[in-house]
């Protein structure tokens, strides 16, 4: 009899996970999509973006430093973009994709975190859509 009251637990807990699976999709996608929406004009490219872009560029030709222009940061970001233009190509727009891409699964996290910390499907989407509101005018 034990038996059958592990597989209902099996499958209660797999019921649960599709549909934190299927919360997750949707947020990712609506996230995305936010984003994603003329990403490359808005807002008007800045210097300091300019100049981040331009030095993951060097990396991307061959030059492999260990710090950011400022020689207290590393240069984590800048190894990362040059990743994306290794996959995406080397357009100005590329690190707001890379910032796009990232920037949508904070969504996510915050919905899987809010989960974990509170146990209820339905806060937790009121939480993250909260947040999700609160960056769509960042």
């Amino acid at each position: 009899m034990e038996g059958h009251g592990d597989q209902r637990k099996l499958t209660t807990f797999l019921d649960r996970c599709k549909i934190d699976i299927v919360i997750v999709l949707v947020f990712l996608f609506v996230a995305f999509a936010i984003r994603y929406w003329d990403y490359a004009s808005i807002p008007k490219p800045r210097r300091d973006e300019m100049a981040e872009d331009a030095f993951a560029l060097k990396i991307f030709q061959g030059v492999y430093p260990l710090t950011d222009r400022a020689k207290f940061m590393g240069s984590f970001f800048q190894y990362v973009l040059a990743g994306f233009y290794l996959i995406f190509g080397r357009a100005t727009s590329t690190a707001r994709l890379m910032v796009v891409f990232f920037g949508s699964f904070t969504v996510d996290l915050t919905y899987l975190l809010a989960k974990d910390f509170v146990e209820s499907c339905v806060v937790s989407i009121v939480q993250t859509t909260l947040f999700f509101e609160l960056m769509t005018y960042t």
